[in-house]
């Protein structure tokens, strides 16, 4: 189920200081918004398959929720 839900004053205070991708998907992470978190790293590991630091975030995302074997498939665009 998804939730939409209001960013509080703290939350978009910390998205207006991270000044990188990775910076807004920890934000995201730290925050419960799981849906954020997940598409963002899949576009940046999707546009930047050669950061090792990138790769080892979405390593340990899917590995928390349970599916770390799903990490080295690759990330394509859909219907082709």
């Amino acid at each position: 189920m998804v939730e939409r839900v209001a960013p509080s004053r703290t939350l978009t205070s910390q998205l207006e200081v991270a000044t990188t991708p990775m910076q807004r998907v920890e934000v995201y992470a730290a925050n419960g918004l799981w849906h954020e978190t997940l598409t963002t790293l899949a576009e940046l590991r999707r546009d930047n398959p050669g950061n090792a630091d990138i790769a080892a975030g979405w390593t340990e995302l899917l590995e928390s929720i349970g599916l770390g074997h799903l990490a080295v498939e690759a990330i394509g665009g859909c219907c082709r």
